[in-house]
C-alpha cells in the first residue's frame, strides 16, 4: 500500500459542473469505479467544443444564482491517462473509486494507520 500526501497535491475538477453524464457514472458498488471513470472520460472526450481546451466556456448555473466556471480539468481523465513504471512494471490502470470502493479504502487505510501508529487528518467512515 502506498500513501501520498503533500502540500503540493494537484487539484482537478470532477468535470463539467451540473451536467448529466451519459452513459451514467452513478454506480456505487465495489467494482464499478473503473467503468464510472471510463464513462466520465468518454462523456468529456465527446464534448464539442473540446472541453479540455475550452473548459471556461462551459458555464452552468446549478443553484439558479451563481454561475460556476469549469476549468477544463477532469479528475477521471487524469487518472485514466496516468501511468508510472516501477522496477520495469508499468501501472496504467488507475481510476476514480466508486463510493463503496472509497469507503472500503478508508477502512483499510484507517486500520493501517492505527496499526502502524501514524496519524492522519482524515475523516473516517
Amino acid at each position: 500500500m502506498g500513501l501520498y500526501t503533500t502540500d503540493d497535491d494537484p487539484s482537478f475538477q470532477w468535470g463539467v459542473y451540473a451536467k448529466i453524464i451519459n452513459p451514467s457514472a452513478i454506480a456505487t458498488d465495489i467494482g464499478s469505479g473503473m467503468s464510472n471513470t471510463a464513462h466520465i472520460v468518454s462523456y468529456h472526450d465527446a464534448l464539442d467544443p473540446n472541453y479540455y481546451l475550452n473548459g471556461p466556456s462551459y458555464y452552468s448555473d446549478h443553484t439558479g444564482e451563481i454561475p460556476v466556471s469549469n476549468d477544463g480539468t477532469v479528475a477521471a481523465k487524469v487518472c485514466a491517462d496516468y501511468s508510472i513504471t516501477v522496477h520495469d512494471v508499468e501501472y496504467d490502470d488507475w481510476f476514480l473509486p466508486s463510493n463503496d470502493e472509497a469507503l472500503e479504502m478508508n477502512k483499510v487505510t484507517t486500520h493501517w494507520l492505527k496499526t502502524n501508529g501514524l496519524l492522519a487528518s482524515q475523516k473516517t467512515a
